[in-house]
């Protein structure tokens, strides 16, 4: 008879596990107390940029004050339609101002968790009438984005040389930020540079006017 000898194939190596990321959203950053916070969460594959591919991840949400204390949680969670995940916070009339935080996490283990932070503010009469116009209307990875800054005072005066300071974020991150100083019309041109590689595309522009101590901020 004939002995036969075979070499073992090697195993093939396992695949890594497909990992996601979270990006949060919220319709602006600043809120003043009762009024809604409207929340967004994309679920990207964190290489390819993908969406989630299928239906069943659950995601919960709580929100932290200034204090550290949570302010609304989301116990049961809720399932991420075509990895998006949405929920409204009705901020309550006696809210604290100050800085309040959103974290989001999943049960799936290769999703990982996300926070962002938005501002509530009490009211207070606006001290400066602020017109924020972006000169472009449609931007992509890599442009310069300009907005056009027109100010003036409650009592119509013009606050020629007033500082402008300026933050630009996309999809949660900062991009620039910088000064500039109104003109004697009491406008600026902000420009900034978009980042060459953008996930989902959601950007604010937060400027802040100081004329002597006078401050008046506007997100677009």
């Amino acid at each position: 008879f004939r002995l036969l000898f075979t070499e073992s194939l090697p195993v093939p190596p396992k695949l890594p596990e497909q990992r996601y990321s979270t990006f949060i959203a919220t319709d602006k950053p600043l809120y003043r107390p009762g009024e809604k916070v409207y929340i967004r969460a994309t679920i990207l594959n964190a290489h390819t940029h993908q969406p989630v591919p299928k239906e069943t991840n659950r995601a919960t949400l709580n929100i932290q004050s200034p204090k550290g204390d949570i302010v609304c949680q989301n116990e049961k969670g809720s399932t991420t339609v075509n990895s998006i995940y949405g929920f409204v916070w009705d901020i309550p009339a006696n809210t604290a101002g100050g800085e309040y935080k959103i974290t989001i996490t999943h049960d799936a283990t290769n999703i990982g968790p996300a926070t962002r932070t938005f501002e509530v503010r009490e009211f207070q009469p606006p001290r400066f009438k602020l017109q924020a116009e972006f000169i472009q209307k449609g931007l992509g990875p890599g442009d310069i984005a300009s907005c056009f800054l027109e100010v003036k005072g409650a009592d119509n005066k013009i606050p020629s040389g007033a500082k402008v300071t300026y933050v630009a974020r996309i999809d949660g991150a900062e991009c620039k930020r910088g000064e500039t100083k109104l003109n004697s019309e009491g406008t600026c041109t902000i420009s900034f540079n978009l980042p060459s590689v953008i996930s989902v595309g959601e950007g604010t522009l937060t400027m802040t006017v100081d004329n002597g101590g006078t401050v008046e901020s506007v997100s677009y």
